[in-house]
């Protein structure tokens, strides 16, 4: 293999630098001594490391072999990436001047890893910081292979672990179809809090050598794929936070931290893991994968001072100044720590959220310890402490911050006590030792969620100074998860913290100071931390006057002012409907109330207190309430009726309060949940108070006062709402960019042989009118579907289509359970292609429901489906599907939607109406009204069906059928409309003879039936009713000696298809001016399991009688 050649001008350039440094110029008579050039300000790169793989094997002085799970570094088996290669010497090789580290299936010495693979690395051998790194490198083609050249932060680092010792990736390829690279720098914080910076450069990684670079300096770290500049990372974007040690905590880094410290190389080749796919062992075309490295290098910048790294820009690669460093281009902006400190106490007990409406007073709790300990705030002898806390005991108790009406607290962005994954939170204090009188051996410091479940760590007292204060800062993390059970107990619950701080002495008697206790958090910024609001002070709207929150104070409108906003109480034209004033009540106990009066001129109006959209979400376990006095209701039957609005349209809606206080003061309090419940949001409220009455023709007068919402109530709100869903689109904007209404789509790639390769999506919004998932189809329903469906495809905006992968493509409607949810739902909707050729092969189209377990790794516990790839009509067809939710699904998610899998951008367009999901009727259940019905289709749908009998003389002749219920043929049914009541709408269904049988001529009686069939099951047991609107037609309806019926029937197929159950209602006489309503009724036991169940109309004519009879609401149920 050629390798280029290394030309380094580095002594030159040094040579020249003595020779300037050392010339000045004596001569007087052209004006003396001169003064020294400056500085030089750049520089070329200096090669500090390489290794050109021109050996026989892996030079040993340069690279470690790391071999194994992970676990011999403390990662998870796996590599922390849930990687399924096990690392081993023999995987990796030198040959013809190229390292080669190959990846394989079934060779591993560990029975739990199926593949072997290799990786390798400097530390401890050569770590810098600062310089240009580069490398060329061939990575192997495949799903599931993973090829990184990158470099860590070095042991021991002052950073302590990752994120926050900070990973710059020169180099990652993911084995995906659509050919790229990324660059990406880690920093943040330790894992789980752990932040980056990506970006991706599309190329071919597998199609030969390509050189990969990292620039990295003081000021930047910039990315470069064969000499070209993609990507820049400003150290204003990054930066960690860690735990430094016990005196001093957590600390944020200096401005490049954590790339301001040693970093060293790492070269692997991975198997599987997080972002690289499931491998399939069983392709040849992947396995052996070959990463095939040419050379690594490492260059550092001379230019004095040397250790920033800077001014060597341009010397190997060109920089594009373009590619800005913040913002724009897909560049990260600033990022930095949130941090966030919670004072427990200085000088007093500390108030959480002081100034606030939930401001939270702090309180000392006291275990004594049968008198062993005694605690007393005093004033420390050090007069810039002013009060500090003293405990004295003479052998155990201890003390806590904590909520002295016993609260309990709530942390988050903290973690949590039952895993070990570690946070920002830490508690702070200072303490003075006074060792005259401590024997004590350490000091217990915990968090409890009440005894005895609780974390502590103990600090032990020789570590620290005695006879001054010294500060202790102990990483929260460590706290709580820490000797769990010492006491029998389980872990500390973060979401219900008892006591903030538990400080103990133990091993002796003690006397100690505390001073500035904290809790203090630390978090990126899209990942907050703290202590939960709880909202603890009412937030008043009218007490003696409008509290300055409700900005625009008091109005009303009225549909006689055309609804145009009046804020003059006293009405100065005479023309208002609602009149108010402030006043001095008569009322002694009593100040300033509010008489207001609704005028009976016959007008809609409303009264209220107003403000900009507010926050008021931390009352929603509290309520309104307000005093209320009605001097007046006008009439007999009229109520008041209070709302909240939360910017219109959004609103509670009217609540009738009755008719409460008449002639006398009454609090009147409405939970905040009622009125959640039916409607309001409570992040954007902006009415405060809403009143009105319902007669409008009726003069009220009434006055109010005390109006606040209240933190707390007491009246429980019982009401649950069901879980159903219904959507027919008509309210979506076509141009929209979103669908709404919490549709969510989410999208899955395949190989041809069903292997799972990646997935997109967290879910997200179903877009619109973007090519991929959804658009709002126009115009291309029936009488039942309305103007607007929704059409439904592939993503096409996925380039995997061209690549042999099969795009699976999802959207639908997500849920999360409870236990009320149980039972059996119906999952209903209508369905059709837009046009022929909408779907074709290889497009296989589903709907489903399905529910999904979160704790089990969003695993499926229950799916059904309805194959929809065969739709090839143009009409629509509804579908229905029952899914069984039970108890044990509480606290799953719940999905019912629609998916269409397909490669080659092959079409995948249907379309759908009246999406449904609600509980189903119990036993048989079916309804119609027939407006959804095509009344110029060729038949009547919706599984209706026809069968004829002939009988000649009374004895049976012949039959045919039963086969799909026909529609204007001349036989047995069709839709007719014009002779509806109110009742009816406006289509209903006409049954009558086959008037197509020409046996009718011939004396024969032809019995026509048209009806609903359905496999009757034992769990259908029940009484049915089958209910029905009747009428002949005006003219030409039924007549003597034609005679018809309604029937319940069950036939048995064991047994010649005889009735198992024949139950009828005559309406040979059934009128042919009104409308009545009839009903079947019949009782279907456990014996008919397995039967076929009919319900419908029949009719017995001859000589082309007429026979007709219009039916319509016709609704078969199970009797509750």
């Amino acid at each position: 293999m050629s390798k280029p050649t290394l030309t380094l001008s580095l002594a030159s350039i040094v040579s020249a630098s003595i020779l300037l440094s050392g010339c000045q110029n004596d001569d007087e008579a052209i004006g003396g001594q001169l003064e020294n050039p400056p500085p030089p300000t750049s520089a070329n790169f200096e090669l500090v490391w390489a290794d050109e793989f021109d050996g026989a094997s892996v030079d040993t002085t340069k690279w470690e072999i790391q071999t194994g799970d992970g676990s011999s570094v403390g990662l998870p088996p796996g590599w922390g990436n849930n990687e399924l290669q096990y690392y081993t010497a023999d995987n990796i090789s030198v040959a013809d001047g190229t390292l080669v580290i190959e990846a394989r299936v079934g060779d591993s010495p560990d029975p739990n890893f199926n593949y072997t693979s290799g990786r390798m690395r400097t530390q401890g051998l050569f770590d810098f910081t600062y310089g240009r790194i580069e490398a060329s490198i061939q990575v192997p083609e495949g799903v599931g292979l993973w090829a990184a050249f990158w470099t860590l932060g070095s042991d021991p680092s002052p950073f302590g672990e990752w994120a926050a010792r900070g990973e710059i990736d020169v180099m990652e390829s993911f084995g995906q179809a659509t050919p790229f690279v990324a660059g990406t720098a880690h920093f943040g914080q330790r894992f789980p809090l752990n932040v980056s910076a990506s970006k991706t450069y599309d190329i071919d990684p597998t199609d030969g050598f390509h050189q990969y670079a990292v620039e990295w300096d003081s000021q930047r770290i910039r990315w470069f794929v064969d000499g070209d500049h993609y990507f820049t990372v400003s150290r204003d974007t990054y930066w960690n936070y860690y735990f430094k040690n016990q005196m001093e905590g957590f600390l944020s880094g200096e401005n490049d931290a954590p790339f301001n410290e040693n970093q060293h190389l790492i070269v692997n080749l991975a198997v599987g893991g997080n972002p690289a796919g499931m491998p399939n062992p069983n392709d040849a075309d992947v396995f052996p994968g070959q990463l095939l490295v040419d050379y690594i290098r490492v260059y550092q910048c001379p230019l004095p001072p040397v250790n920033d790294g800077l001014g060597c820009e341009n010397s190997i690669d060109e920089v594009d100044p373009f590619v800005i460093t913040q913002g724009g281009d897909g560049t990260p902006p600033p990022q930095d720590v949130v941090i966030n400190t919670f004072t427990l106490y200085d000088d007093a007990p500390g108030v959480l959220f002081s100034g606030t409406n939930s401001e939270r007073p702090l309180g000392i709790g006291v275990f004594d310890n049968d008198g062993a300990l005694t605690v007393a705030e005093v004033e420390d002898t050090d007069t810039t402490r002013g009060t500090v806390l003293e405990i004295t005991t003479s052998g155990g108790g201890n003390i806590q911050i904590n909520d002295p009406e016993g609260n309990t607290f709530e942390l988050f962005g903290m973690g949590r006590a039952d895993n070990n994954e570690f946070y920002g939170g830490e508690l702070k204090f200072d303490v003075y030792i006074d060792s005259s009188q401590t024997q004590a051996t350490a000091l217990q410091v915990g968090v409890d969620s009440g005894f005895p479940d609780i974390g502590f760590t103990q600090v032990q007292l020789a570590n620290l100074p005695s006879d001054e204060w010294t500060s202790v800062s102990l990483a929260l993390s460590d706290v709580i998860q820490s000797n769990i059970g010492a006491f029998g107990g389980g872990p500390m619950n973060v979401e219900e913290v008892v006591n903030l701080i538990v400080l103990e002495p133990v091993g002796g008697a003690a006397k100690m100071r505390f001073d500035n206790i904290e809790l203090v958090c630390g978090t990126p910024q899209t990942e907050p931390c703290g202590i939960v609001r709880i909202t603890t002070v009412p937030q008043n709207v009218f007490i003696d006057e409008i509290d300055l929150f409700w900005t625009f104070g008091i109005g009303a409108v009225d549909s006689g002012s055309g609804f145009e906003t009046y804020t003059d109480g006293s009405n100065p034209d005479g023309v208002n409907k609602i009149e108010w004033e402030i006043t001095t009540s008569d009322d002694a106990v009593r100040d300033q109330v509010i008489d207001i009066t609704f005028n009976g001129d016959g007008e809609n109006g409303v009264w209220f207190i107003a403000t900009d959209p507010q926050n008021l979400a931390g009352y929603n376990n509290g309520a309104v309430v307000f005093d209320l006095f009605v001097s007046d209701f006008g009439s007999d039957t009229n109520t008041i009726t209070m709302q909240i609005d939360c910017v219109f349209p959004c609103t509670s809606g009217p609540q009738d309060l009755g008719r409460p206080a008449d002639g006398e003061w009454q609090e009147i309090e409405i939970p905040l949940n009622q009125l959640i419940n039916a409607g309001l949001n409570t992040t954007t409220v902006s009415a405060g108070l809403v009143l009105s009455v319902t007669d409008v023709n009726a003069t009220t007068t009434f006055t109010i006062d005390n109006v606040r919402w209240e933190p707390f109530t007491d009246i429980v709100e019982e009401e649950v709402l069901p879980l159903s869903f219904f959507a027919d689109f008509e309210g979506v904007d076509p141009a929209a960019t979103a669908l709404g209404n919490n549709w969510k789509s989410f999208g899955s790639v395949f190989t041809a042989d069903g292997s799972f390769v990646y997935n997109y999506g967290a879910p997200f919004g179903t877009p619109l009118n973007s090519n991929s998932f959804a658009n709002i189809a126009v115009g291309q329903g029936g009488a039942a579907q309305g103007e607007q469906q929704l059409i439904l495809f592939n993503d096409y905006n996925n380039g995997d289509h061209g690549n042999g992968l099969f795009i699976e493509a999802a959207t639908f409607q997500q849920f999360n359970l409870v236990a009320d949810d149980a039972g059996t739902y119906t999952f209903t909707f209508d369905a059709r292609v837009p046009n022929e050729g909408a779907i074709a092969d290889p497009t296989i189209a589903t709907a489903y429901v399905q529910t999904l377990d979160p704790s089990n790794g969003f695993s499926t516990t229950a799916r059904v489906e309805i194959d929809l790839s065969t739709i090839s009509s143009t009409d629509w067809q509804t579908y229905s599907v029952n899914f069984d939710i039970t108890d044990a699904m509480a606290g799953q998610l719940l999905e019912f939607g629609f998916t269409s899998r397909t490669t080659n951008f092959a079409p995948s367009a249907i379309i759908v109406d009246n999406v449904d999901f609600d509980r189903a009727q119990p036993g048989v259940f079916y309804e119609t009204d027939f407006e959804a019905g095509d009344a110029g289709a060729g038949e009547i749908g919706d599984g209706w069906l026809s069968f004829a009998a002939v009988f000649a003389d009374g004895n049976f002749a012949y039959s045919y059928g039963p086969f799909p219920a026909p529609n204007n043929t001349g036989g047995f049914t069709s839709y007719a409309t014009g002779e509806a009541g109110e009742a009816q709408g406006t289509q209903y269904l006409n049954v009558f003879s086959d008037y197509n049988n020409g046996d009718h001529a011939n004396g024969l009686v032809i019995e026509a039936a048209s009806f609903q069939e359905t496999i009757f099951s034992a769990s259908d047991a029940g009484s049915y009713t089958f209910s029905f609107d009747a009428k002949a037609p005006f003219e030409g309806g039924i007549a003597a000696p034609t005679t018809a019926y309604a029937y319940i029937r069950v036939l048995d197929p064991n047994n010649g298809f005889a009735s198992s159950v024949d139950v009828r209602v005559d309406l040979s006489a059934v009128s042919n001016t009104e409308w009545a309503r009839y009903t079947v009724e019949a009782t279907l036991d456990e014996s008919l399991d397995g039967q076929i169940l009919q319900f419908g109309f029949s009719n017995s004519a001859t000589g082309y009688n007429p026979s007709g009879v219009f039916y319509d609401n016709v609704n078969f149920s199970i009797v509750e």
